[in-house]
């Protein structure tokens, strides 16, 4: 291994990134007015909750859905129940649900 001094580029930047990437230079608070957009224009119809989902408009389908999962998941031995006082000093591993 060749030891030596650290090589810095000498390529002038003028403080900005090229224009092919776009305006990369955004203030705090054009960042902060386009995130508002973008959060009115989003309907929050997707079920926060478990309890939302199976109460919803499709609750029975998510709930039957549901089942068949976790009896995939058990058939193919995919993970197994462990009580906790088995799994002292392991790592636990957890899982989300995403309802859309």
């Amino acid at each position: 291994m060749v030891s030596g001094p650290t090589r810095r580029s000498t390529r002038v930047t003028r403080g900005c990134p090229p224009m092919k990437y776009g305006n990369l230079a955004l203030d705090a608070t054009e960042v902060t007015q386009a995130f508002v957009l973008a959060v009115q224009g989003v309907e929050h119809s997707d079920p926060q909750t478990f309890q939302e989902a199976v109460n919803g408009d499709h609750g029975q389908e998510l709930w039957e859905a549901a089942q068949d999962e976790i009896r995939s998941l058990k058939s193919n031995e995919t993970w197994s129940l462990v009580p906790r006082k088995q799994a002292e000093n392991r790592k636990i591993l957890s899982t989300k649900w995403v309802f859309e």
